[in-house]
């Protein structure tokens, strides 16, 4: 009986009755029914099957179209990794000139630094702050998982991306100059703010009122460890059996499955570079639908 021996590096799927899980193994396939695993736990019967035999043209075109889309990737994240940093380093130059950090703070509520600014740009409209008030925090949306398949898709939540800070003031003042003040907020504060309903009278003094208002923060993300997909991901699983037979038969496409293979290992840190850019580009997007 002919033996053909190969090391695939992992458990094939499907055609060993018994092992351990995370060996190597050394398969000898023979030409009959039979599979025979050299650690020793016996023999198993599976069907003998001609793996590129059953794969029709239609099958075939499909998969090399599937690999090539999955080798072009590979190659223009390496090809273009130079552009994505310049793209980061200059959404950077960006936020730093637009301050966009400073007006929606990073990972931090900045309640002092919200009621000093407030304090400050009331008493230059001739407006006494009397009270400051935090009334609530809005909830985080649902967390980032912790490793991500290279093809998984990037979309952020608003309530992933930001906090919102509901607060109340009380002032006295002029009530035209309060609302004069209130409406500027956007423009003459540092702070990015926006009121959340009408300037309020309190009591019949005609000098009082309560002003309900929002604040931002940016909430720290952390980005997801991105697993670049594997070529075997995308073979039936009775040609990732058969690796020996398939690069044979079609040496075409085990040619496209070595190239995706030996650039797999090079490409993460450029997923990271795209998710920066992605995560940046949120982050500025809601930064200019508020500041408008």
């Amino acid at each position: 009986m002919l033996l053909v021996q190969y090391d695939w590096g992992e458990k094939v799927p499907g055609t060993l009755c018994a092992g351990e899980s995370g060996m190597k193994f050394r398969v000898c396939v023979a030409v009959s029914v039979f599979v025979l695993s050299s650690i020793g736990f016996g023999v198993c019967p599976v069907r003998a099957r001609a793996a590129l035999s059953e794969l029709s043209v239609e099958e075939r075109a499909d998969l090399r179209y599937r690999l090539q889309n999955l080798l072009n990737e590979f190659e223009l994240l390496i090809m273009n990794r130079k552009a994505d940093e310049g793209d980061v380093r200059r959404q950077e130059r960006q936020f730093k000139a637009l301050k966009v950090f400073d007006r929606i703070p990073l990972g931090s509520d900045d309640v002092q630094g919200l009621r000093a600014e407030m304090m400050e740009g009331g008493k230059k409209k001739g407006i006494k702050v009397l009270k400051f008030a935090v009334l609530s925090r809005s909830k985080p949306g649902p967390s980032l998982p912790g490793r991500v398949p290279s093809n998984w898709p990037f979309r952020f939540q608003e309530s992933q991306l930001t906090k919102a800070i509901q607060f109340e003031l009380q002032v006295e003042g002029d009530e035209r100059a309060v609302n004069g003040w209130v409406r500027s907020w956007k423009e003459t504060q540092l702070r990015l703010a926006e009121p959340t309903g009408r300037v309020e009278a309190l009591g019949r003094t005609g000098s009082q009122w309560r002003i309900r208002g929002r604040a931002f923060s940016f909430r720290k993300i952390r980005l997801p460890v991105v697993i670049p997909r594997r070529a075997r991901d995308l073979l039936p699983d009775w040609v990732q059996a058969n690796p020996i037979e398939f690069s044979q038969k079609a040496p075409d496409l085990g040619k496209l499955v070595h190239q995706i293979e030996e650039l797999r290992g090079r490409v993460a840190p450029f997923y990271r570079l795209r998710q920066e850019f992605l995560l940046n580009g949120a982050r500025m997007s809601f930064f200019m639908r508020k500041a408008s």
